[in-house]
């Protein structure tokens, strides 16, 4: 396979972005097997979120900790950004499959007034608290009453950056006054769940970016030693590498993630969530 084959099978950003794009719906009445009776129980089984093995456990597992509060549905949101505008949106969902699909094909995360309270809080929200601004989110709450999320709260689980904004929705379909009061008696126990979660969720994207860019733990040291801002040369003394092999991968590396430049390499990477800053 020649080099300008291989380049046009990589995937670019909006094709990983679509990879993201993956609602996934699981059969909930196996949560019912999972029996959580006390808080102590509850975050006992939070902190379990990250022994899950795949989406249909952690599901299964986050619905019985919602049922415990009370609550019957969730829908988790990772967004990232870059500098150029392009966005990966990301969904783990434990909800109605028709909610995810009108969410992702109206682009309401570009208007939702949740996104827009995770980008600079780190404070869970009720559903109730917010009022629509526009029509575009007085439609988007509408649907979200029509789709199991009558009454809830919101979660920010990544906060406090335009780049990277991560929040979990939690709901049911009671009346506000028949169910905030548990929900403020439990946003201890809520915010740990989202936290998880998120987490969980963040290191499987991962995962699955790697494995999309077809990026290496090679690959990984010489963005993370880009990102700290080491030269060729200290890169060659840290790793072992001629210069000739270090600026070869960086060569390959950026024809992955479809940059110019190691230094935007090594943003990009970070953005997509496949290197922590």
């Amino acid at each position: 396979m020649n080099r300008s084959t291989m380049r046009t099978a990589l995937p670019t950003f909006s094709e990983l972005s679509r990879s993201y794009r993956r609602p996934e719906i699981f059969a909930q009445q196996q949560s019912n097997e999972i029996s959580i009776d006390s808080l102590d129980a509850a975050l006992r089984a939070a902190a379990s979120i990250k022994n899950c093995r795949g989406k249909g456990d952690v599901v299964t597992l986050v619905t019985a900790l919602l049922r415990y509060c009370g609550l019957e549905h969730f829908f988790l949101i990772s967004l990232l950004r870059d500098h150029d505008g392009h966005e990966c949106v990301s969904y783990l969902i434990g909800c109605s499959p028709e909610w995810a699909q009108r969410y992702e094909a109206r682009k309401w995360h570009a208007i939702d007034p949740f996104v827009e309270h995770a980008a600079t809080s780190a404070q869970p929200i009720l559903l109730s608290e917010i009022q629509p601004v526009s029509p575009g989110q007085a439609d988007l709450l509408v649907a979200a009453t029509r789709y199991g999320f009558r009454s809830g709260m919101v979660l920010p689980t990544h906060w406090g950056t335009h780049d990277r904004i991560g929040l979990l929705y939690v709901g049911c379909d009671k009346p506000p006054a028949a169910i905030e009061a548990q929900l403020i008696q439990n946003r201890t126990l809520l915010r740990e769940v989202a936290m998880e979660l998120y987490e969980w969720w963040d290191a499987r994207l991962q995962s699955e970016a790697m494995l999309a860019l077809r990026l290496d733990e090679i690959d990984l040291q010489l963005l993370r030693l880009e990102l700290q801002g080491c030269t060729s040369q200290q890169i060659r003394d840290i790793l072992g590498f001629t210069l000739s092999r270090i600026n070869c991968r960086f060569r390959r590396i950026n024809d992955k993630l479809s940059v110019r430049g190691r230094r935007r390499a090594a943003e990009k990477a970070v953005l997509l969530g496949v290197l922590r800053d």
